[in-house]
């Protein structure tokens, strides 16, 4: 999911727009179209099942609040993922602030032309990918904790460096090695998530954790255009958001030293 949105949607769309532009809105249009009609060819009768009676929109609503009122006091009396949800939520938020920079800071710090932008963005994408390839096994060498904190690190080093290069090779080996650790940083945290919640309340707990990490990706693009204005470089902005993370490297350590964020690996 994270290497398709974020590391790959975006370079075709890049190369396809190259193309013409509408292109890419054309393949848009076609993938809804396509989903759609692969949800209309599923048999079969997936509606949750309720005790209320049919057409009991008052009944279905109130269920509804008190489903989300029952994730919410879950979470808030689990310590280990609350802590989890505020640090990926801080890392959604500052990382934004850098990637939402990412075509200016191509275009006029690295001085790339726009085909060469759809390329550049792609080593995200490789990156993405092999983040997701070695995930597991840097879990099972090291544990959750020190490869959620390791890769939260890594992600704040990438970035820093590449706020003080100028290098477009150098600079694109970077953003694919950011790639690579924030995948890793996602697969402990949806893990974590996936094994520490409830079967029965995962969806509520989902949706929580979900409000938070994308609710926070606006934010951070906005404040990254504002750091931009300010400080006068998509650089500089890719120099601040590097030294964030590490600082929310820091705040992961300190948040999750006592718990070890995934279970033991079982063969």
């Amino acid at each position: 999911e994270i290497v398709g949105q974020t590391f790959l949607g975006g370079p075709v769309g890049s190369l396809t727009f190259a193309l013409f532009a509408a292109f890419p809105f054309l393949l848009d249009s076609v993938a809804f179209a396509l989903g759609a009609a692969l949800l209309a060819a599923m048999s079969g009768n997936y509606r949750p099942r309720r005790k209320e009676a049919p057409g009991d929109t008052a009944s279905v609503a109130a269920t509804v609040r008190t489903d989300i009122a029952e994730g919410l006091r879950w979470l808030r009396h689990n310590p280990l993922l609350l802590r989890l949800v505020v640090i990926a939520g801080l890392v959604s938020l500052v990382s934004e602030l850098a990637q939402a920079q990412l075509v200016l800071y191509a275009l006029q710090d690295l001085d790339l032309s726009n085909a060469a932008y759809g390329a550049f963005a792609f080593a995200g994408g490789i990156g993405g990918l092999v983040g997701a390839a070695v995930a597991a096994r840097l879990i099972d060498r090291f544990g959750g904790r020190l490869t959620l904190v390791s890769g939260a690190v890594g992600c704040g080093v990438t970035f820093l460096a590449m706020g003080l290069v100028s290098q477009p090779v150098v600079s694109g080996v970077l953003f694919g090695l950011f790639a690579a650790a924030i995948v890793v940083v996602n697969v402990i945290l949806a893990t974590a998530r996936h094994t520490l919640v409830p079967e029965e309340l995962l969806g509520r707990v989902l949706g929580v954790w979900r409000t938070v990490v994308w609710g926070a990706l606006p934010v951070g693009a906005l404040l990254g255009g504002v750091t931009t204005r300010l400080l006068g470089t998509p650089s500089a902005t890719f120099a601040l958001s590097g030294v964030l993370l590490l600082g929310v490297a820091g705040v992961a350590w300190f948040a999750v030293r006592h718990h070890e964020v995934t279970p033991a690996h079982r063969s």
